[in-house]
């Protein structure tokens, strides 16, 4: 079943400020998880609430890890995407 992605204004503000081709990559890793929500994601751990779906981006050696919080809407049509998190590694 496919959702449409509704970004919050906070995740809005976190996918502005990331350059290409990381930029890219999120709106695309958005796209695969509003395709397919439940393979992709697992419920948060953490205080916070809802799921969380990863993924990996490599560029020049280096990990990123793009971590996307998200609610379904109760139209059971929507993805609210509440938070998107970025963690550089090695």
């Amino acid at each position: 079943m496919s959702y449409d992605p509704s970004l919050s204004r906070l995740a809005e503000q976190r996918l502005r400020a990331q350059s290409e081709p990381l930029r890219s990559f999120i709106v695309a890793s958005l796209e695969r998880l509003a395709q397919s929500p439940a393979s992709l994601s697992q419920p948060a751990k953490t205080l916070s609430h809802g799921q969380i779906a990863e993924f990996k981006f490599e560029q020049l050696g280096v990990s990123i890890w793009v971590t996307i919080r998200f609610l379904y809407g109760q139209d059971e049509q929507t993805l609210h995407i509440e938070d998107i998190a970025i963690e550089f590694g090695a």
